[in-house]
């Protein structure tokens, strides 16, 4: 119990003042004794104010200090007037030293409000107008009651100044009051305990001007209320947020007129018509009483419309805000959003040391549907895909669209990893029956990965990027499984964000350079081409494999300034090596454009800049893109390819055989060149089906009237075979290393028969002789 009461006397202090004011009504007489308990309660309330401020000891103590200071003041006032009744037996004469104590009060108050607005904050014009309507009409209500207690105009003169000043103290007062209420925050404890002592006392002195009428002679309800107003402030100083008076700000712009302050501006406006009826109620020969109903009918009026226009803003608010934090397609949360609660989540975790889950989703196969039956059946399907998957979770889950096929499903308090496993995989079975779309039965997969908070301080990027790279830890385990984030994967991470960083000024620091592969015409073994590829020699962690990095720069973007620099350096070296050895004079050169420069709407641009640049005939170009870029983007890939084609470049279609629906497309785009992929020459003489695959791309490569290379040539079994089936070009380890620029122009001499069983090491280039074509 000490504890307690050590730890929060607000409460003790708020317990037993109500009490005490229930004792001030209900149990102690009046005379002498109601008098001295009443000023004892407001002398506790001024020294529980003097503890608050010297325990709390709040940053902005000026505020407190002041509304100590005018609490203070009233109580001084209360123990005086009780000085005049008891010891001398007389009321209170008028402009007395009691009334000094009490306008000095009502000036320090006014001072704290105005303290109290300026360390808030809230430069909120509209709450200036609102504060001025209601102490607009605040002041008709004082003027109103003045005027019926029959003010004296004759006597003192500072009598009648003490009587006036009064009812303007509670104006300024109410003023200060609304504004400080309409500060633009969320509010703490003590905030509200503030706005309650201020209003106890504005009510009570209300309430006095309207009954009493300048003569109080007894106690009752009415004392009530000013030492609820002491009480008020006194736990407001205690209170452990005293100096935290708002838990946040809130901005963007004006504030919404909500229902609280249509509420005070109705008030404020018929506060006028009101008085006008109350005091001609009854009088004969009066015409104001049509005046006043007109009036308040059209306040009313204006008011009805207000609140209209109103709520339609804010329902349209409400579409707008919706629409921002959802998707358009399937209604579901979006990024934004699922951002918000994952914050939240987190928060709420850390406190009840929950377990919060993320579950990284992508359907498989996704681009075919869409390629294959069209973007509105596509549609469609994800659709469909978000009620199932909205389906399949717990009220309490959140399911996201990420974009595209993606989706992110937030679990809050999942309980374990079991937990999490079996939500992923009710999700993954939920895809697993058939999708009826455009009257037929569609299939879709899907793989996940799921990433658990395990540490208090993740964020929830890293949440969700740790999710990310699970889920395509379960695409290359196969596809339509579940896989859990570990700590390989984070060790993968932290190096591709690592990796990421550096590549930003690899090409600045002239880490990036390229290699070139030579590839050889089969049918008379002599080199026709290299292919330009490209390596980064990284400072500290040496030679980093194009395979590593070349997704990061896909993915970040670079790609688009490397892949430049890479098609410009190997078109000058081209013109370098023509210009200086005839045997040069025919060489062609091969660069591999990414799927992100191929459609970008300048890539054309770019490439006749680099020709123009290095003086390079565009019929020794060939730009190499994969078959996938056709399958996924097949509208926009298809205008770029014909822009190439019409500077004069070739295209070459690498690791041909490994799409979807390749040989459809062949007829579609306007490609010369088919690269066999390696996964197929590895197999020649050992595989059937790789033997009869290859066979059949050369075949119709010949039907087509396509040239044809075969990739990846490692072994001379290999080679003789391809020359066997009559392939008409290869490159690959057996024939020829990616090597610099140097050593391929220094190897010049020793370029002989490949047949020899001499590599890269004996021989790396002949004479140039043949064509691609």
């Amino acid at each position: 119990m000490p504890h307690l009461m050590r730890t929060r006397p607000d409460r003790w202090l708020l317990l037993a003042g109500v009490a005490a004011v229930a004792a001030y009504l209900l149990v102690v007489q009046p005379g002498t004794v109601q008098l001295l308990f009443y000023d004892g309660i407001g002398l506790v309330a001024v020294i529980a104010m003097l503890v608050g401020i010297h325990r709390n000891a709040p940053s902005a103590a000026k505020p407190w200090i002041l509304t100590a200071g005018g609490l203070g003041l009233f109580v001084a006032g209360d123990f005086g007037y009780s000085f005049y009744t008891i010891v001398l037996h007389v009321p209170a004469p008028g402009a007395s030293i009691v009334d000094v104590f009490y306008l000095g009060g009502y000036l320090m108050l006014a001072l704290g409000c105005a303290a109290f607005m300026r360390s808030l904050g809230g430069k909120d014009r509209d709450a200036f107008l609102d504060a001025g309507i209601t102490t607009i009409g605040g002041a008709i209500i004082m003027w109103a009651l003045v005027q019926a207690a029959g003010v004296p105009s004759t006597g003192p003169v500072i009598g009648r100044i003490v009587l006036a000043a009064y009812p303007v103290c509670d104006v300024v007062l109410l003023a200060m009051l609304v504004r400080l209420a309409l500060v633009p925050a969320v509010r703490s404890g003590a905030f509200w305990l503030v706005i309650m002592g201020f209003s106890f006392l504005l009510l009570g002195d209300l309430v006095y001007a309207l009954l009493a009428q300048g003569d109080y002679q007894a106690a009752g309800l009415l004392d009530a209320t000013w030492l609820l107003s002491y009480l008020a402030f006194g736990v407001a100083s205690l209170h452990p947020q005293m100096g935290r008076m708002i838990e946040a700000k809130i901005s963007g712009g004006p504030q919404p007129l909500g229902w609280r302050r249509i509420l005070l501006i109705g008030t404020a406006l018929l506060v006028g018509p009101a008085v006008t009826l109350i005091r001609d109620w009854g009088s004969t020969g009066s015409g104001s009483a049509p005046l006043a109903v007109a009036s308040a009918l059209i306040a009313v009026l204006v008011l009805w419309r207000i609140t209209r226009a109103t709520r339609e803003r804010q329902h349209a608010e409400i579409q707008l805000r919706f629409m921002a934090l959802h998707d358009e397609l399937t209604h579901l949360p979006n990024r934004a959003l699922l951002r918000e609660r994952l914050e939240l989540a987190l928060a709420r975790a850390r406190r009840a040391e929950g377990m919060v889950a993320v579950i990284f989703l992508d359907l498989d196969g996704f681009k075919h549907v869409n390629d294959g039956l069209g973007h509105d059946v596509g549609d469609q399907l994800l659709g469909q895909a978000a009620v199932r998957l909205s389906e399949a979770v717990r009220p309490t889950d959140t399911v996201a669209r990420f974009g595209g096929d993606e989706f992110v499903v937030l679990a809050d308090d999942v309980g374990s990893h079991e937990g999490a496993r079996a939500l992923a995989e009710r999700l993954r079975i939920s895809l697993a029956t058939p999708f009826h779309l455009a009257g037929q039965e569609v299939f879709v997969s899907a793989s996940l990965g799921i990433a658990i908070a395990d540490e208090p301080d993740v964020s929830p990027e890293a949440l969700l990027q740790h999710a990310d790279a699970a889920m395509y830890r379960a695409k290359d385990a196969g596809r339509d499984r579940v896989e859990f984030f570990d700590e390989q994967m984070q060790e993968a991470v932290t190096t591709h964000l690592a990796l990421s960083g550096d590549l930003h000024t690899a090409l600045d620091r002239d880490e990036l350079l390229l290699h070139y592969q030579p590839i050889i015409d089969l049918r008379t073994d002599q080199l026709v081409g290299t292919e330009a590829l490209i390596r980064w020699q990284h400072p500290l962690r040496g030679p980093v494999s194009p395979e590593r990095f070349i997704p990061i720069a896909e993915s970040s973007g670079l790609i688009v300034p490397i892949g430049r620099w890479a098609m410009e350096t190997a078109f000058d070296q081209l013109v370098d090596w023509q210009r200086s050895d005839d045997r040069f004079s025919e060489m062609e050169i091969a660069v591999n454009v990414s799927a992100v420069q191929l459609l970008r709407p300048n890539f054309a641009r770019d490439v006749r800049d680099a020709l123009s640049n290095a003086g390079l005939d565009p019929r020794f170009v060939v730009l190499e893109i994969t078959e996938g870029v056709l399958l996924d983007d097949r509208l926009e890939a298809l205008h770029a390819v014909r822009q190439l084609k019409e500077i004069g470049v070739r295209i070459a279609l690498d690791d041909f055989g490994t799409g979807f629906s390749s040989l459809s497309y062949l007829l579609q785009f306007p490609v010369d060149i088919l690269k066999i992929d390696i996964s197929f020459v590895r197999g020649l003489g050992i595989d059937t089906e790789a033997t009869a695959i290859v066979g059949s791309v050369i075949a119709l490569g010949r039907t087509l009237g396509l040239s044809v290379v075969a990739e990846g040539v490692e072994t001379e079994e290999q080679f003789q075979h391809l020359k066997r089936m009559g392939c008409p070009l290869a490159q690959g380890y057996y024939i020829g290393r990616p090597v610099s620029p140097e050593v391929v122009a220094d190897s010049a001499d020793a370029w002989n028969n490949t047949t020899s069983g001499l590599t890269v090491a004996d021989i790396v280039l002949a004479e140039a002789a043949g064509s691609w074509r």
